[in-house]
């Protein structure tokens, strides 16, 4: 409900434009750099996801309850760029990979394709020497040597390390350590100096063969030329969205200059987004097609709400200025526009703090947009509109408070129409002849008022218009 309408405060959007767009540009410039910043170290001005650069997705069960600290230490090894590792809060042992594996050796895809299942393997390996479990103890006697027990590989991972030239020659050295041991070693003498070559193979063999207690869930890779495919598509998504929304805006409102106005606003706010996903190097993948698209939904609803009270007081008090019209309709608007924006933020401010890794860069990007949203509706769309216009802007002639009240009454009755054609209609100032002299006006002729005075036109149509609008002169209403 409006309080004070006598005397109505305007809050001054219109004179502090230009702060406005001139944060906005700033933060966008701190973006720009940042996304130099990234492309000389990254290789990219955005942290790009395997979706748009391609990697490998994978799904581990480990053995025992993983740490993501070791896991991604040890994935790093195996990777191109950071990768990104996250524990199941369910279950600790489940843990989800994004991995770029590194394969810049291989000269083919073909070879690509083996080095990169060789690489997996390696690092699963390396997982099970970190997170593996030590089967129980068994009698000396059911030992025939070490060597021996070290030879035992597991079917499951004899299968995924068959194929590795590494593990031949390791084979190999196995068979002829099992030969000498028939022939009678014993199981419990130490190695031999000269076996050192050997003990590292049998080394190798035994970290290969505990990966068999790594159980994998999934692995998926997805190729280069898809994440291209995924960039053309959300370009696109953006350009019909921009468009179809200026069609809409155009014919809602019949005002070419709203729907410039409302997407540049929208530009504004994709640029914000991306500033701050290159600030703080979120990752971008087939989810952030979502979040700009969300953004601009979002953002555009309140830029139609506000453009929707400025056509209702253009209809309402037209008596009023452009500059200051604006004013009052985002005035009136923005206790609205606040609560709205509020009540997303803290749901996703909650998202951000409970919601998990998983998440995290996806709920960042959003509430950045939302914020811009909320920002460009209210400062940016509303003054372009102003300027687009064309309007002289006097800021001198913006007043601080309106009396709403008999604003509202001036547009009822038409009072301001009679205003201004008075002003429209002074009289003309003296004209001076070449020689300087003033001309001054001949006096009328004096003519004697008619007897009985009978109305004019002007007087007539004034009461017509004075009794037409006593009929439909209704009470302001409280808001």
């Amino acid at each position: 409900m409006l309080k004070n309408l006598d005397k109505y405060r305007l809050i001054p959007f219109v004179q502090y434009a230009k702060l406005w767009i001139g944060i906005s540009i700033l933060l966008i410039l701190i973006g720009i750099g940042f996304m130099v910043k990234n492309e000389r170290e990254l290789g990219h001005p955005f942290f790009l996801g395997i979706d748009f650069t391609g990697g490998s997705f994978i799904q581990l069960r480990l053995p025992r309850p993983g740490d993501t600290q070791i896991i991604t230490e040890i994935v790093k090894k195996y990777s191109v760029g950071e990768p990104w590792v996250q524990l199941r809060a369910k279950d600790p042992r489940e843990v989800e990979i994004r991995v770029n594996i590194d394969t810049s050796e291989a000269a083919s895809d073909a070879e690509a394709s083996r080095l990169r299942v060789e690489k997996f393997d390696e690092m699963k390996a390396d997982l099970a020497a970190a997170f593996g479990v030590t089967t129980p103890e068994t009698p000396a006697a059911a030992l025939p040597t070490e060597d021996e027990s070290s030879a035992a590989v597991p079917p499951e991972s004899a299968k995924s390390t068959a194929e590795s030239p590494t593990e031949a020659e390791t084979s190999e050295s196995q068979e002829s350590t099992e030969n000498e041991t028939a022939a009678g070693g014993k199981a419990e003498e130490p190695r031999a100096e000269g076996t050192e070559g050997k003990t590292a193979n049998t080394e190798d063999q035994t970290a290969t063969s505990s990966a068999a207690g790594i159980e994998q869930l999934s692995f998926d890779y997805v190729g280069p030329v898809v994440g291209g495919e995924l960039i053309r598509n959300a370009i696109l998504a953006l350009i019909l969205g921009s468009i179809a929304i200026m069609i809409y805006i155009f014919i809602r409102f019949n005002r070419l200059v709203f729907a410039i106005a409302a997407v540049i606003a929208l530009l504004h706010d994709v640029l914000i987004t991306l500033s701050g996903t290159a600030i703080f190097r979120l990752e971008i993948n087939a989810f952030f097609i979502a979040v700009i698209l969300t953004i601009i939904g979002y953002s555009i609803n309140d830029t139609i709400i506000i453009y929707d009270r400025i056509r209702e007081n253009l209809k309402n008090l037209p008596q009023l200025n452009f500059p200051t019209l604006i004013n009052l309709s985002l005035t009136q608007t923005l206790a609205r526009s606040i609560n709205t924006s509020l009540t997303t933020i803290t749901i996703l401010i909650a998202l951000l703090i409970w919601g998990g890794r998983s998440i995290q860069d996806f709920t960042m990007a959003m509430l950045f947009g939302m914020i811009s949203g909320a920002y460009s509706s209210i400062f940016i769309a509303a003054p372009i509109v102003l300027w687009f216009s064309r309007e002289k802007i006097s800021y001198a002639k913006i007043p601080a408070r309106i009396d709403l009240l008999a604003a509202q009454e001036q547009a009822v009755l038409g009072t301001w129409e009679e205003e201004v054609a008075e002003e429209a209609h002074e009289k003309p100032e003296p004209a001076s002849h070449p020689g300087g002299a003033t001309e001054t006006p001949a006096a009328a002729p004096v003519e004697e008022p008619p007897s009985p005075p009978a109305p004019s036109a002007t007087d007539t149509r004034a009461s017509k218009r004075t009794r037409h609008a006593k009929k439909k002169r209704k009470k302001p209403r409280r808001r």
